[in-house]
C-alpha cells in the first residue's frame, strides 16, 4: 500500500515536471512557428512588389526604344 502511494507521488512529480518542461518549450516553439509564418507571408509579399517593378521597369525601356 505504501508502495503504491509513494509510486502514485512519483508519477504525479514526473507529469508536473512534463507539464513545466512543455510550458517552457513547447509554447514558445507554437510562436515561433507563427512569427516564421508572418515572415514568410511578407517575404512573399515584397518578392511580389520587386518583381512587377522589374517588369514594370522592362516594360518602361521596351517603351523609351
Amino acid at each position: 500500500m505504501n508502495f503504491a502511494d509513494e509510486f502514485a507521488k512519483l508519477q504525479d512529480y514526473r507529469q508536473a515536471e512534463v507539464e513545466r518542461l512543455e510550458a517552457k518549450v513547447v509554447e514558445p516553439l507554437k510562436t515561433y512557428g507563427t512569427i516564421v509564418k508572418m515572415k514568410r507571408d511578407d517575404l512573399k509579399a515584397t518578392l511580389t512588389a520587386r518583381n512587377r517593378e522589374a517588369k514594370q521597369l522592362t516594360q518602361l525601356e521596351r517603351t523609351r526604344q
